[in-house]
């Protein structure tokens, strides 16, 4: 059985996958976040049993839900009046701020205590509506950021909700096509949700021309569904995402020390480059800022004596400690499976 995750994720596009006739829709660069129906809004994370509550123990006071989730399955802490704005219905979709922004997006949304102010920015960019029937029931996950065993008495659970508050939910047979076109009847677009657009592909020429057209005004890249295809909460086939460069997130296992290069000696005593870990793969990312490279003062002695090495495993980078998540962008990998051109994009 293939790994289960919390919500569909995608494949890559390749140039032998055939999509004509399939849809297409801008890859927003924001944070996704899955809307039950507003089911679990009001209940302490602990009583729902899809939360994944790894960590929340740290906090001092029960973590509540408010019916969105992030695709790790943690809560997210929208107002009131944002949540009020959202159809009785489950959705997928990008909590999204404009072009370039995803940063700002990430801090919205990651607070424990909504700021209203800050989520008047916020445009969530719906995309599909799984079945609840194909979200919440019996599975495993297992990730690194995500560990969590979702109980065989998880679907009668969501479904008596469901009836309980009126929430409708389509069937796990209902293909992207029917749940679209029944999204769109129903108007669920307001001041805060937007229904993707979708394209028909008539041709690669033709997916070429609406991939540049995202481009061009600032965007990440495209998505790519099969109409006749239906909601699956593993990587699926049926979905692909294109970008101009690939991207995939890596753990930090170590670092290498800056050394003296034709341009001075301006990294000596700071980080050159992350060792990551990615699939089995350890290799190195670069493409730091130089606040970015600081080291602590011991470390920075230790990375001056010794140049292009790697860093003593004692030693710890400030913004980057061993054990942190970050993505970065590649243009492909090599025979042996290693990212080429790996550079740092964003840490978790």
């Amino acid at each position: 059985m293939a790994k289960q995750h919390f919500l569909m994720a995608a494949h890559t596009l390749k140039p032998k996958d055939k999509v004509q006739g399939w849809w297409f829709s801008e890859k927003m660069d924001g944070i996704q976040m899955f809307w039950d129906g507003g089911i679990s809004r009001g209940l302490a994370t602990k009583d729902v049993p899809y939360a994944n509550t790894t960590k929340d123990a740290r906090f001092l006071r029960d973590q509540i839900a408010t019916g969105l989730w992030s695709r790790y399955a943690k809560a997210i802490h929208a107002p009131d009046w944002f949540l009020d704005m959202l159809p009785a219905m489950p959705l997928v979709g990008e909590a999204w701020a404009g072009w370039g922004k995803f940063q700002i997006v990430k801090s919205i949304i990651s607070k424990q205590v909504p700021v209203d102010a800050e989520w008047k920015q916020i445009e969530y960019c719906v995309f599909d509506s799984p079945p609840l029937a194909a979200m919440i029931r019996h599975r495993v996950l297992d990730h690194p950021q995500i560990q969590l065993t979702i109980p065989p008495s998880a679907f009668s659970w969501a479904m008596q909700r469901a009836n309980d508050q009126g929430v409708m939910t389509f069937l796990p047979v209902d293909t992207f096509e029917i749940v679209m076109q029944r999204l769109f009847d129903a108007g669920i677009s307001s001041e805060v949700v937007t229904l993707l657009h979708q394209t028909t592909i008539r041709s690669r020429d033709h997916l070429d021309m609406l991939f540049d057209d995202v481009l061009k005004r600032g965007g990440e890249g495209g998505v790519l569904r099969n109409p006749d295809s239906r909601y699956v909460t593993q990587r699926s086939h049926h979905c692909l995402k294109l970008k101009p460069f690939s991207d995939a997130e890596g753990v930090v296992v170590g670092y290498t020390t800056g050394r003296e290069t034709n341009r001075g000696s301006r990294l000596r005593g700071k980080m050159g480059a992350l060792m990551v870990e990615f699939s089995g793969k350890r290799f190195k990312v670069s493409g730091f800022t130089d606040s970015e490279r600081k080291l602590p003062p011991k470390a920075a002695v230790w990375a001056h004596r010794h140049p292009d090495a790697e860093l003593a495993p004692a030693y710890s980078s400030l913004a980057f400690p061993r054990g942190t998540v970050v993505t970065f962008k590649y243009r492909e990998l090599s025979d042996d499976g290693i990212p080429k051109e790996a550079r740092y994009w964003r840490k978790r």
